[in-house]
């Protein structure tokens, strides 16, 4: 029996329809690759903080591959395309193929992506986009253990951070210290327990003071400080090392006179100092500034500006928590101090000689500058010395310096940036509220490309990135042990460790998840029987 023409051109209609749609599901919600029958992957974690990083281990992994990697995707089908910016790893660890073969079980940390959800982390092989087993991470905002109001774990209530730039421990300490170069002692007391800088190095060095320090700004690049840092062993910084920022004059040492880091020896003397403080990972002011805020690497040299910022090329916002949101978050007070931040901002007015931005890590992020609190957050450094005269100082301050006055090498003398520090730390001494409960950390942004005699410690096992040389750090207070050199390993996420273990309530500190979790709290060099408290 034939069928009617109308019937046949109906039933064509609804069998072209049910393609289309079939074919729209498909492209719409794509099948996930053929699962492996024998590869696995799992976590230790119940959730993992947005923007941290997630362990995810595997087992049964085919040996005949190479350069398999794991990373999240945010959506199907599998490609270049969704495959979410930077939260991927090499199975062997980092960025850098090596082509060997993979490990068949093993374990490596993955960041999570930056906004709370239920996300899919692929194990992919040989470098494409072939995957073949995958696992759902569950990732939710902070939420760390709030103490009661003004309530902290130790003596410390306050911590001032301020951050100058650009100088290698040797270049402030090398001659301050006079322990034989290489005996690495294990005594603490002073500069007798320390390591010269003066050893088999083929130039004498410069002697750097407000002038040497005016005439020569090193390259300072990532590529610059990577090349001469030659593996760790740190022989490529003299002019004959072959490096693009290759240099006699990288070879610089404070000699301790009054335009040559006398006030640093004398905070040394007089307080705490750690001689194994390294640079989060080898690169620009910029990408250092960040570890300061998140404790891992966001973004290379100075690429980025924060949205605003009058002088910059390219600029991004981030999302992922900070430091400063957690103890937000838990009513702890909060303001990053720039000098120079109520000048007005054009397109002129650029770093040395004005407020940049870029300077500033928090700027970075919209859950600060976006804040309704934004303005007490964001303040110029005039307010810091009439929150102290006043008894109003938040619980945690950042303060950065202008160019001109951040020793920032071809921009500011070296006693520019000890006044400014002297000026802060003499407001807080003379202050019957404050003296004997804050603490005042001094710490440059990164090492400015000068030679460092220290080998740093291997790659960081959390993001994968190589540390820097080591940097100057000092800390004054009445906590502070005195005339103390520490040996701990060191780096701005152990500033964050300890912000976390003093104002948060969580038995461990590590609540951003990032290099936090793991670093040296700075601990070592503040007297316990002070802070009636052990920070771990």
């Amino acid at each position: 029996m034939r069928r009617p023409a109308l019937v046949c051109l109906a039933v064509s209609l609804l069998t072209a329809a049910a393609a289309l749609a079939a074919f729209l599901w498909a492209r719409l919600h794509p099948a996930p690759p053929a699962r492996s029958s024998t590869l696995r992957l799992s976590t230790n974690v119940s959730s993992v903080v947005a923007g941290g990083f997630v362990p995810i281990f595997w087992t049964g992994a085919d040996s005949r591959s190479s350069n398999d990697w794991i990373g999240f995707f945010g959506s199907l089908p599998i490609t270049q395309g969704t495959l979410m910016s930077e939260l991927w790893q090499f199975t062997h660890g980092g960025i850098d193929p090596l082509d060997q073969p993979s490990p068949t079980n093993g374990s490596v940390f993955v960041r999570a992506p930056a906004l709370p959800g239920i996300y899919s982390a692929f194990y992919c092989l040989n470098s494409s986009f072939t995957c073949v087993a995958w696992m759902d991470i569950q990732v939710v905002p902070p939420s760390p253990t709030c103490r009661p109001p003004g309530d902290t774990a130790s003596s410390i209530k306050h911590t001032i951070v301020v951050i100058s730039e650009n100088h290698s421990f040797d270049s402030y300490f090398g001659l301050y210290c006079q322990a034989p170069f290489g005996s690495a002692p294990n005594c603490t007391a002073g500069r007798s327990c320390c390591e010269t800088a003066l050893g088999p190095v083929a130039a004498p060095p410069v002697f750097l003071n407000d002038s040497t320090n005016l005439a020569f700004d090193p390259c300072h690049t990532n590529e610059c400080e990577t090349c001469a840092m030659n593996g760790g062993m740190m022989n490529r910084y003299l002019s004959s090392g072959g490096c693009p920022g290759s240099d006699n004059r990288t070879y610089a040492l404070a000699d301790g006179s009054a335009t040559g880091g006398s006030k640093y020896w004398q905070w040394a003397q007089q307080y705490a100092m750690a001689d194994r403080f390294f640079q989060s990972s080898p690169g620009a002011s910029g990408q250092s500034d960040m570890f300061f805020a998140r404790g891992t690497w966001v973004f290379d040299d100075n690429e980025v500006d924060p949205p605003g910022a009058p002088c910059a090329s390219f600029t991004r916002a981030y999302y992922e928590p900070t430091i400063a949101d957690l103890l937000l978050g838990c009513g702890v007070s909060f303001t990053f101090y720039a000098e120079g931040y109520d000048q007005s901002r054009s397109s002129g007015r650029c770093w040395p000689n004005y407020y940049d931005p870029g300077d500033d890590p928090f700027q970075y992020y919209p859950s600060l500058t976006g804040s309704p609190n934004a303005s007490v957050i964001f303040r110029d450094l005039q307010d810091l010395f009439g929150d102290i005269a006043g008894q109003t100082l938040p619980a945690v301050s950042f303060v950065k310096p202008l160019g001109i006055h951040s020793e920032h090498p071809g921009s500011s003398t070296i006693s520019a940036g000890e006044a400014f520090n002297e000026a802060i730390i003499d407001a807080v001494l003379a202050s019957p509220t404050y003296r004997n409960c804050t603490l005042v950390i001094l710490v440059p942004d990164e090492s400015g490309g000068f030679r460092d005699g220290v080998a740093p410690p291997p790659t960081n096992p959390i993001d994968h990135r190589p540390y820097g040389p080591r940097t100057p750090f000092v800390v004054i207070g009445y906590a502070a042990k005195q005339n103390y050199v520490s040996h701990e390993q060191l780096e701005p996420a152990s500033i964050i460790r300890f912000l976390e273990s003093n104002y948060l309530g969580d038995p461990e500190p590590g609540q951003l998840m990032t290099r936090d979790v793991i670093a040296n709290n700075i601990g070592s060099l503040l007297d316990a029987n002070k802070t009636r408290f052990r920070f771990r």
